[in-house]
């Protein structure tokens, strides 16, 4: 592997890791030389991360900025043991090896959003990017008991900036010389009145791509996205609170960061920067979606009881254009429409805390509507047919549930929490496929149709056990479970009924973990041993003797580790953080699966299992280290440096595993900041170097079949960005 294991473990033993690099939430220490605390609401409370028993990153929008992070993708490099995985359909993400690949657009995400309390399930709800970010907390593994539906694998929980008391605001602008390009950022933020304050941000972004499609002389991805959110805060008494926002999104894509090569010829990929992609229908790739997103939340002080009610509403459309073969004068041409919508109520009530038993009781409500449309065209030499072929899903879900956490503490050093959520299920589904002209799957004008419903209930319980060693350090044992409802298969053209659903899967995870910090609160030294179990793993396996995805559930699967994380302040101005994971990912028992690469000729699919194998997307080491220093250099100006490395071992990147070009190597990336700003930040001024080691890495492969190509089958490899550098000016008011 490109990175020495040695080295890697040193990294994660050592515990060089936290990535409170993050300063989410930022109070003052009591001791200035201190670290500064981070409070998350994890557990649905205000709290010190310190103080909650799980393994999880916290990062604040302002770390976020610093190397110009703007969406989920960037928390691979950030977040030791999460993956974001790209697609032709949609994208998808993993933590610990779990998660729910794109093609099925009828999957519900393993790993699941919260923006404001608001559950956002969809793989394109996650595509808005970071943007006027309070702070963002990943936590790993199964969180159903509090969070709620569909965290079998873990959680992103957004939390965005409020209204202010006072007047302020913030323009901000980097300009990146690799893509050409700008993206741009504001907001005002300040009381209207003494009970009614506001927030208006805003973001704009247009780049060009990095990719130089020769077809059509252009580069790709190039991006033109558009973002506003409106936040206001009324307080009409001492007792009452009201935070309403309103989120407007709008982002276009044209082109992607995938190249197509004949498989004859694509490994070692020849050249990174250069693509061929145009086809015969004459129209360019593009992904086009426009959401809008609101909540309403009231805080009611009950005595010492809040009352708590959140209201959401999230919307998107959106059309995607893929040529899947990526060759010119493509023969083969798919188009994605889609619609969406939700509502979401949920109530909870918090007892005061500082009492020996302490509890929050809810209730969670939420209703769905979704739509997938997916046109096909197509002109196959080999097979001498044209034709167009449609298909069409849609989806109601009603979820309801309950939930009750509490934590019992049994002496001044331990505690005992638990909590449990019931969670009942109605889905209704419906699909038709039509063939419209040619003779590939059915008779023209003749639908195909069937439909089905899915009632299911889940009770996904948890206990910790807390302990506190010292006044700086807690060691606590945990156990719990977490749950995603079954679905159906969206859009898969030769799908037959008795195929149509598959079965909910379950997850449990044990985690013993310790949180410590020494040296007067300036070091901070966090790990955490894991081990993770599916059970019915929903997969959507890519089958080329097929031409299609298979949507499957994997009898069974495990994911066990250790995740460290420290931080060191060793003197004010330097700052040190990493954090790391070992992890090893294997399926248990998956009869029926596909044939690989690493399987013998004579593999039959009939009897094949995957047992032993391991997942994908899961590096076995993966982390990052990062040192920041800033110093005033007069009475008026101050400087900043700041470098980060991120690394990640050999792993599978293809659902055929071949060792050819189904494998990221292992690698290491560099990026630096350096800043010149007013001492009293007032404004600043950065240069940005991302990747600046220029490597060229790969995060999804696949092939396609040469039945609809005109050059034969077709290695498909998507391209992470290469070296850029960018120039940042801030102005704050």
């Amino acid at each position: 592997m490109g990175i020495r294991t040695n080295v890697l473990a040193a990294a994660l033993l050592a515990g060089v890791a936290f990535p409170v690099c993050a300063y989410a939430q930022e109070q003052q220490s009591d001791q200035p030389s201190g670290l500064d605390e981070i409070i998350v609401t994890a557990q649905k409370r205000a709290e010190n991360v310190q103080d909650v028993a799980i393994s999880m990153e916290v990062f604040s929008g302002e770390a976020l900025q610093a190397f110009n992070n703007q969406s989920i993708q960037s928390l691979t490099s950030l977040v030791p043991n999460f993956y974001f995985q790209p697609s032709p359909a949609n994208d998808a993400f993993y933590i610990r090896g779990f998660g729910s690949s794109g093609s099925n657009f009828g999957f519900e995400q393993s790993v699941s959003l919260y923006q404001d309390g608001i559950y956002a399930g969809r793989a394109r709800q996650f595509m808005a990017p970071f943007f006027d970010v309070a702070r963002i907390e990943v936590l790993r593994g199964p969180q159903g008991a509090l969070l709620g539906k569909n965290t079998a694998a873990g959680a992103i929980s957004i939390t965005t900036n409020g209204p202010t008391d006072i007047f302020e605001g913030q323009v901000r602008s980097v300009y990146n010389f690799k893509r050409r390009g700008f993206d741009t950022d504001g907001y005002i933020s300040g009381p209207l009145s003494d009970k009614l304050s506001a927030r208006l941000a805003l973001k704009y972004t247009n780049y060009d791509g990095y990719i130089r499609n020769t077809s059509l002389n252009k580069k790709e991805p190039e991006l033109d996205n558009r973002f506003a959110r409106l936040s206001l805060k009324y307080e009409p008494n001492e007792n009452l609170t009201i935070n309403t926002k309103l989120e407007y999104a709008h982002f276009l894509t044209i082109g992607d960061n995938a190249i197509g090569l004949p498989i004859a010829i694509a490994t070692p990929l020849p050249d990174a920067s250069v693509k061929q992609n145009s086809n015969i229908f004459g129209v360019i790739d593009r992904d086009k979606q426009t959401s809008w997103n609101g909540l309403i939340q009231a805080d009611l002080s009950l005595g010492d009881h809040t009352l708590t009610s959140i209201t959401g509403y999230s919307r998107y459309k959106s059309f995607r254009a893929v040529d899947p073969a990526h060759e010119t004068d493509g023969i083969y041409h798919s188009e994605y429409f889609e619609q969406f919508k939700q509502i979401s109520q949920e109530f909870r009530l918090l007892s005061p805390e500082g009492q020996a038993f302490e509890y929050i009781v809810g209730g969670y409500f939420d209703y769905s509507d979704y739509r997938v449309q997916n046109p096909l065209l197509y002109d196959t030499p080999l097979l001498g047919v044209a034709g167009r072929s449609d298909t069409d899903f849609k989806q109601k879900t009603h979820t309801y549930s309950a939930f009750v956490a509490g934590t019992y503490h049994l002496t001044d050093y331990a505690r005992l929490r638990g909590s449990m959520r019931f969670t009942q299920i109605e889905k209704s589904g419906a699909f038709a496929s039509i063939l419209r002209s040619g003779t590939i799957n059915g008779t023209i004008g003749t639908p195909r149709t069937f439909s089905a419903d899915i009632s299911e209930g889940t009770f996904d319980p948890s206990a910790t056990v807390e302990i506190d060693l010292s006044k700086d350090a807690m060691l606590y044992f945990g156990v719990g479970r977490g749950s995603k409802g079954g679905g159906y298969v969206s859009n898969v053209r030769n799908t037959v009924a008795s195929g149509f659903t598959f079965r909910g899967e379950r997850s449990t995870n044990y985690e013993i973990g310790l949180k410590s910090s020494w040296l007067d609160g300036r070091l901070i030294a966090n790990a955490a041993l894991f081990y993770t179990k599916f059970k019915d793993l929903q997969l959507a396996q890519y089958r080329a003797d097929l031409g299609t995805n298979i949507t499957t559930n994997a009898a069974g699967a495990h994911s066990r580790g250790v995740e460290t994380t420290v931080q060191w302040r060793p003197f004010d101005g330097l700052n040190l953080s990493s954090s790391a994971a070992y992890t090893k990912a294997e399926y248990d028992d998956y009869p029926g699966a596909g044939c690989i690469q690493l399987q013998p000729a004579s593999c039959s699919q009939a009897t094949n299992n995957l047992e032993g194998f391991s997942l994908l997307y899961v590096p076995k080491w993966s982390g990052n280290v990062k040192a920041q220093y800033s110093r005033p250099i007069s009475d008026d100006l101050k400087v900043g440096l700041t470098m980060q490395s991120t690394f990640k071992s050999r792993h599978f990147i293809s659902t055929d595993y071949s060792p050819a070009y189904g494998v990221q190597k292992g690698h290491a990336k560099l990026d630096a900041r350096l800043e010149l700003g007013q001492v009293d930040d007032r404004w600043t001024v950065a240069l940005i170097g991302t990747n600046l080691t220029n490597k060229v890495t790969s995060p999804f492969a696949f092939v396609y079949p040469g039945i609809f190509t005109t050059s034969g089958a077709r290695l498909i490899r998507y391209i992470d960005e290469p070296r850029a550098l960018s120039i940042e000016g801030t102005l704050r008011f």
